[in-house]
């Protein structure tokens, strides 16, 4: 079984080796983290909600966005990043997705593997709103 060939290095002389099991632990933990990192986009009626599960989630309300386009993000970097063209940006899957600027100077990117799809359902809502 996986387990027993895990833990044998693990055991010498039947005492268990503390830090090859603090470093399994990391290593598993760091894995386990990953694996829950998601990163989610709700459109609703009052706004938009960027949720980067476990770090941060904020909402905008639709009145708050003054211009919204897709964007490439050229950086294989994933996670949550400080660019000055793009402000806060959120990357997980691809490198496109929706830079959306807000009135108040704020910028922020959201990555997004269908990103015109994503624009056009922004747009259509800030056209309800201003309709």
């Amino acid at each position: 079984m996986f387990y027993e060939g895990f833990l044998v290095p693990l055991i010498k002389e039947g005492k268990i080796e503390v830090e090859a099991l603090v470093f399994s632990m990391m290593i598993f933990g760091a894995l386990l983290f990953f694996w829950f990192i998601r990163l989610t986009i709700k459109i609703e009626d009052k706004g938009i909600i960027i949720h980067y599960f476990p770090f941060n989630r904020e909402s905008h309300k639709w009145d708050e966005i003054e211009k919204v386009e897709v964007a490439e993000y050229p950086y294989a970097n994933k996670g949550v990043r400080w660019s000055e063209e793009l402000g806060i940006v959120y990357s997980l899957q691809g490198y496109k997705g929706v830079h959306i600027r807000f009135k108040n100077g704020e910028k922020c990117y959201v990555s997004s593997l269908n990103a015109q799809m994503l624009l056009k359902e922004i747009e259509k809502r800030i056209a309800q709103l201003e309709g």
